[in-house]
Parts: structure tokens; C-alpha cells; sequence
């Protein structure tokens, strides 16, 4: 005859969930770190390659503002995408291992979406986009048109 003590049980249960989530939201960390870099290189390249061509569009009348604007919602739309579709994937992916590890174990199915989480990755993709393109292209807007027009 054994005893089992379910109240400890379940306090260990707990503080591995909290461990495990906070290994995750590091995880997630380090992936925004490297998105930013990987995001700032590539719209540092993006400048540089087409500088004259939005040069020719502010000598045309295309404002500044309208030019950055351009390279923000580039970014957003390239970080956005790639973060719903990897949510997607990924929830895919949880539900299916899931489901066949409860066929094995015979138990309930049930999804535990970590909403805190991916709220606060969502917000920190958002800033990513928004710095990583932000910085490059106020560089290339502060140059005078006819000076980057010579350069390219």
C-alpha cells in the first residue's frame, strides 16, 4: 500500500509549469533579439540597394514621411506574417501531438493557449518591425536628395 500525497503532486505540477513558462518567454526573448538584428541587417541592405530609387521619389514630390512610412509598413507586414503563420504552425502542431498523446493515454484533450505570452511576443514583434525600419530609413531620409541620387 502506497500513499500519495496529490496536494504536493500538484504543487510541483505548478512551479514546473511556472519554470517551463519562463524558459519559454526567454526563448521568445532571444527570438525577438535575433529578429531585430536579423530584420535591422536586412533593412540596412534594403536602404542601401534602393536609396536612389526613393531618392527619385522625394525629388518627385513623395514626402519623407510617406517614404518611411513605406519601409514601416514593409517591416510590419513581413514580421506579422511570419509571426501568424508560425503561430498557426505551431498551434497546429501542439494540438496534433496532443491529440495523439491522449489517444495513447485516454485522456480529455484540452488546449492551454498561453494568451500572456503571445500577447506580450505580439507587442514585442510589433516594436521589432517598427525600430528595425525605423532606424535605417531616417538615416537615408536626413540625406539630401541630390547627394544620395550621386551615391547610388
Amino acid at each position: 500500500i502506497a500513499v500519495i500525497d496529490t496536494k504536493d503532486l500538484l504543487e510541483q505540477t505548478e512551479s514546473a509549469i511556472t519554470l517551463l513558462n519562463l524558459v519559454f518567454t526567454l526563448i521568445g526573448i532571444i527570438c525577438m533579439i535575433l529578429c531585430f538584428l536579423v530584420s535591422f541587417v536586412s533593412f540596412e541592405a534594403n536602404i542601401v540597394e534602393n536609396a536612389r530609387e526613393f531618392a527619385v521619389l522625394r525629388a518627385i514630390g513623395v514626402s519623407s514621411r510617406q517614404v518611411r512610412k513605406s519601409y514601416i509598413l514593409e517591416a510590419l507586414a513581413n514580421v506579422l506574417s511570419s509571426f501568424l503563420l508560425g503561430c498557426m504552425i505551431g498551434i497546429v502542431l501542439a494540438v496534433s501531438l496532443s491529440l495523439q498523446m491522449n489517444l495513447f493515454l485516454e485522456s480529455p484533450f484540452e488546449l492551454a493557449f498561453p494568451t500572456a505570452s503571445f500577447f506580450s511576443l505580439f507587442m514585442m514583434a510589433i516594436c521589432v518591425a517598427f525600430t528595425a525600419s525605423y532606424i535605417p530609413s531616417d538615416r537615408l531620409i536626413r540625406q539630401e536628395i541630390a547627394y544620395v541620387i550621386k551615391s547610388g
